[in-house]
């Protein structure tokens, strides 16, 4: 034998003189009144005063308190009152009928009647009509629920009343004498349960124009997770406070405001140092910057390179016919110095990669003291993203501020260079193409780079 306890839904019909002639009669000796914020915090209640075996009898739901109609709080009150433990009978013998005689004895059930079996009651897969306790019993024959589904039941009832604000909800009326057609595991199935821990939120679904704009991105050379982040970012804070802005034009706006920028240098006594791996077209680069800056007249432009000499590969600062100068020697750095005093000065330097950990610290020593105002860093858009970011992370020692992505005649994939410069807040600035008899050198910013990717 086993002693199982339950709560039952309210079945009672309480409606206008029939409703309250009902709750007289319902409300014995036994009979008490719990009231509270909400079901859960009564139902524990009713099962430490009453037992595990309470049977709940009628529910009300309203408001109460405030001032002037203003502050109220919902509430819940249930009557409930004591039942008695049913015995599970496994020796084929009938059930003992309720020692208080309040309900009504079940009727035995004959074997292959599915109608006479008890819906209310959770058996054994293997369990016999005889196997299945006695239950009590109200006039519209439903048989008590287990504590998890009567507090589903109530909670439907209260949330299904819907009455006017400030008004005391009516008493439900009692389900149908027809039983449901449904088992009971497939009513526990379908009735929601409040869980302590709510559901994690859906994945966010972008809608075809922001799969099409994904699409659009990569196809540049974005990756995914980064194209999917400006959408994000667009549709969750540029179209809340401009309906009207298409999706396009708020990802643009969000891609080039985040692209970092920086100030032009000054107008006299800056310096440019241009930094790259072998092959990035480094030097095509700082002679198309100088050709640009003679051809338009507005300042002197002086030119400089640093080269890697003797067996070690140490650096040294190239004087042309003058010789050279280390760069661990204070006159390197006053030659240069003169070198920018109202003029632009252009610094070349040795190829560098991943690979030249002991130049890039050399070279990041010697260019910390003349803090120049530009370290543009040749970046082909032929690399991966990978291969991009890896020559980036190696060279991030010399204070690389700016990029120029070169090369830029040879590929489409802008979008690689592009994500690369961000993730180091590299400003992009020039767009090199070094096809033909003279090298095409091309300003950029943040706000023609989005609209060259999202024309």
């Amino acid at each position: 034998m086993s002693e199982q306890g339950n709560i039952t839904a309210p079945s009672s019909t309480m409606n206008g003189a029939a409703g309250a002639d009902a709750s007289a009669s319902a409300r014995d000796a036994k009979t008490r009144l719990y009231r509270g914020r909400d079901i859960a915090e009564l139902i524990p209640r009713i099962q430490a005063e009453l037992g595990g075996d309470a049977v709940v009898v009628g529910r009300r739901s309203g408001l109460e308190g405030g001032i002037a109609g203003f502050f109220q709080r919902p509430f819940v009150e249930l009557e409930a009152r004591p039942g008695a433990a049913t015995i599970d009978i496994t020796d084929g013998e009938r059930a003992l009928p309720e020692p208080d005689g309040a309900a009504h004895l079940e009727q035995s059930a004959m074997p292959g009647d599915p109608e006479a079996e008890p819906a209310g009651r959770l058996g054994r897969a293997d369990a016999g009509p005889l196997d299945r306790p006695s239950a009590q019993r109200d006039n519209h024959g439903e048989g008590p629920l287990p504590f998890e589904a009567a507090l589903a039941v109530v909670q439907s009832a209260l949330e299904a009343d819907g009455g006017e604000p400030g008004q005391t909800a009516p008493w439900s009326p009692a389900p149908g004498a027809e039983p449901p057609d449904e088992s009971l595991q497939t009513q526990l199935a379908s009735t929601p349960i409040a869980s302590a821990h709510p559901p994690s939120p859906p994945l966010p679904h972008h809608s075809r124009a922001a799969q099409r704009l994904v699409a659009e991105l990569c196809a540049a050379g974005f990756s995914e997770e980064l194209a999917h982040e400006l959408i994000g970012r667009s549709e969750a804070h540029l179209l809340p406070l401009a309906p009207r802005t298409s999706l396009r034009r708020a990802l643009r706006v969000t891609l080039a405001r985040s692209i970092p920028q920086l100030p032009p240098p000054p107008a006299a006594g800056a310096l440019i140092v241009v930094i790259g791996p072998g092959g990035s077209g480094k030097t095509t680069l700082l002679r198309a910057l100088q050709r640009c800056y003679e051809e338009a007249g507005k300042m002197a432009v002086n030119c400089a390179a640093i080269a890697a000499t003797g067996p070690g590969g140490a650096l040294r600062l190239d004087r042309g016919g003058n010789g050279s100068l280390a760069l661990t020697s204070k006159q390197a750095r006053s030659v240069l110095e003169r070198e920018r005093t109202n003029a632009l000065a252009l610094l070349d330097t040795p190829p560098l990669s991943a690979a030249s950990g002991a130049q890039v610290r050399e070279l990041a020593r010697f260019l910390h003291g003349l803090a120049p105002e530009r370290v543009l860093v040749a970046l082909p858009v032929t690399l991966s993203l990978a291969a991009a970011s890896k020559l980036l992370s190696a060279l991030k020692p010399l204070g690389v501020n700016a990029a120029a992505f070169s090369h830029a005649d040879e590929s489409d994939q802008l979008g690689v260079a592009l994500e690369a410069a961000c993730r180091f807040q590299l400003a992009p600035e020039l767009l090199l193409a070094a096809g033909g008899e003279r090298a095409s050198l091309q300003r950029i910013d943040a706000r023609s780079i989005a609209e060259r990717l999202l024309p």
